[in-house]
């Protein structure tokens, strides 16, 4: 990779404007001058050290712009990458991965799980009682899928074998390069136009309403049209097995809290419209969880009640003692957008929101992460942890290396759980070797 890359230079773009978290010290993290364009972004290269925070940081914008280059068939990269299905498949369905195809392939989306092991039992956010709710009535999907080197190295070690994975060393790490991406998606409406979004068409599970609660049908599937609102991008690099945690967002998903308001103010939160944002509804009506309460209201039309009004609490991720570290989001997003895709009317519009991750070679099993992470330590995406935006939490909360339990069974740990897409795998494995010893 070129080294220019980690030269943080000296002035902010023209005409940026700062969050109003908190005043922010000028930052001086901007994109390499060898970004010219989306198509110049190299691919990330997990060999080279990251040496300060604008770095890490300019590693999660080449991720993101890197995976949202053109393939050969013309679609971004990442649409080509395997998913959950694919990459755990057992040994004896294998899937075909990486060869070219006769027609293109369909995005498939499934509401997202509450880490269940059921990954079709829930459209429940992951660690919270709430499903997001559009104001249009529909809920947010979700999807995942990993680079090559991930899929590889689940393939290659036999890891969607729940016993292999079981006597997995403890501290075996993914390998430098592996990368995990995980997106939300909103529906959008018959004839709806969704300018400045990415948008794409994808097969969905419907909802239908079982003694009472609201779940997803896999035998219900139905081809919709769907606007991109956010994006985890998950790698890891060298003397970082613990993964860099790092997410974007659509920027007119939702307002910041403006400084000094209470999350649970009766103040509204901005006198703007935003997607998942009602213009003056209070923060105390906002980012409220819903598990309890959600109703499909119209099987047909695939409508849900309450709708969830969202502010981001934690603009960046960030705290004001991380104040440098979210001026450095904030200009290196200018760079990016102002510059780098300056001539891209779509994937301008999306921003880092944060990033986080631990000291170097730090990482062993048995661990929480949590209170340990750097950078962006309060770090949520106001589309997949909505209802998760606390004070003592981030990514490296929930991710760790600890024993992970389901249904009485207990996963010893592992530096490797700190995947949640791999131990979910491995539950749902064993859930389906249970029920065969059953009949």
């Amino acid at each position: 990779m070129n080294g220019n890359w980690q030269i943080c230079l000296a002035a902010l773009c023209a005409g940026l404007v700062l969050s109003p978290q908190a005043s922010l010290a000028q930052g001086s993290c901007e994109a390499p001058a060898a970004w010219t364009s989306h198509a110049t972004v190299p691919p990330p290269d997990a060999s080279v050290p990251l040496t300060s925070n604008c770095v890490f940081h300019l590693w999660a914008w080449q991720t993101l712009l890197w995976m949202t280059q053109p393939a050969a068939d013309g679609k971004p990269r990442f649409l080509g990458f395997p998913n959950e299905a694919e990459t755990f498949a057992p040994a004896a369905a294998s899937p075909a991965i990486f060869v070219a195809r006769a027609t293109p392939k369909v995005l498939t989306l499934t509401a997202r799980a509450a880490k269940s092991s059921d990954p079709f039992g829930s459209i429940l956010q992951a660690g919270s009682d709430g499903v997001m709710i559009h104001r249009g009535g529909r809920a947010i999907y979700y999807s995942v899928n990993f680079d090559p080197t991930y899929y590889n190295f689940i393939r290659d070690k036999k890891y969607f074998d729940p016993a292999i994975f079981e006597a997995a060393p403890a501290d075996q790490n993914f390998p430098d390069g592996a990368l995990e991406f995980k997106y939300s998606w909103r529906i959008l409406a018959e004839n709806e136009g969704a300018t400045g979004f990415y948008t794409q068409q994808a097969d969905i599970q419907l909802l239908i309403d079982r003694n009472g609660e609201v779940k997803t049908d896999p035998s219900q599937v139905r081809r919709v049209n769907v606007a991109l609102v956010g994006i985890h991008v998950v790698g890891v690099v060298k003397d970082h097995p613990e993964f860099i945690w790092a997410t974007f967002e659509h920027k007119d998903n939702a307002p910041d809290l403006p400084a000094g308001m209470a999350p649970d103010a009766p103040t509204p939160v901005s006198d703007k419209d935003w997607v998942f944002y009602r213009a003056n509804t209070s923060a105390s009506q906002s980012n409220l969880p819903n598990g309890g309460a959600v109703k499909l209201v119209d099987p047909t039309a695939q409508t849900l009640t309450p709708v969830t009004d969202v502010f981001r609490r934690f603009p960046w991720g960030s705290q004001p003692a991380d104040a440098a570290n979210a001026a450095n989001i904030v200009a290196l997003n200018a760079s990016v957008r102002s510059r780098v895709l300056s001539s891209d009317p779509v994937w301008q519009n999306y921003i880092l929101i944060g990033g986080t991750w631990l000291p170097p070679n730090s990482l062993a099993p048995n661990q929480s992460l949590g209170t340990r992470a750097v950078a962006s330590t309060r770090l949520s995406n106001a589309t997949m942890e909505t209802f998760m935006q606390d004070e003592d939490t981030n990514c490296l909360t929930c991710h760790n290396t600890r024993s992970a339990f389901k249904a009485g069974v207990r996963l010893p740990p592992k530096n490797l759980n700190l995947s949640h897409s791999l131990t979910e795998a491995y539950f749902r494995a064993k859930k389906s070797l249970n029920v065969l010893k059953l009949q």
